[in-house]
């Protein structure tokens, strides 16, 4: 794997730190969003929601790495089948989260991550298919 270059890095986190930061004034400055923004959100509980929304899809996502580095390493370093099973259903249902998390906030952005849920039913499907063919790695095979 490539290491990330210092350019990229930069990008993330400027991106990570604008989501935050829309965040903070969202929940913080929920009844001064006319002043803040270029539109007033009413009632101020909205904004405040939204800013919420926004912090827990930045954790989700956070999660959803973490999650995905883990699937990796219990499937390819340890080669453990039946381990990386119970990630990968984890794995799965952090996504399915997140993707509900984003229908609420932000219609588009669920649909840029509907690749990634397809790509993650096919990555079950595999998974299945190589347990399925590899049924000595299983713990409750004799």
């Amino acid at each position: 794997m490539q290491p990330v270059t210092p350019s990229l890095r930069m990008v993330l986190e400027v991106f990570a730190g604008l989501a935050l930061t829309a965040g903070a004034l969202l929940f913080f400055g929920a009844t001064r969003t006319d002043a803040w923004w270029s539109w007033t959100i009413q009632p101020p509980l909205t904004a405040a929601t939204l800013g919420a929304f926004y912090w827990a899809a930045f954790v989700l996502i956070l999660v959803l790495l973490i999650a995905n580095a883990l699937w990796n390493l219990v499937f390819f370093r340890r080669g453990d089948l039946e381990a990386s099973s119970f990630v990968l259903l984890a794995y799965v249902a952090l996504a399915l989260i997140l993707a509900a998390l984003l229908s609420r906030v932000d219609r588009v952005s669920s649909w840029v991550f509907l690749p990634y849920l397809l790509y993650l039913a096919y990555a079950t499907w595999w998974l299945l298919a190589v347990r399925r063919l590899n049924p000595e790695t299983r713990r409750d095979a004799t």
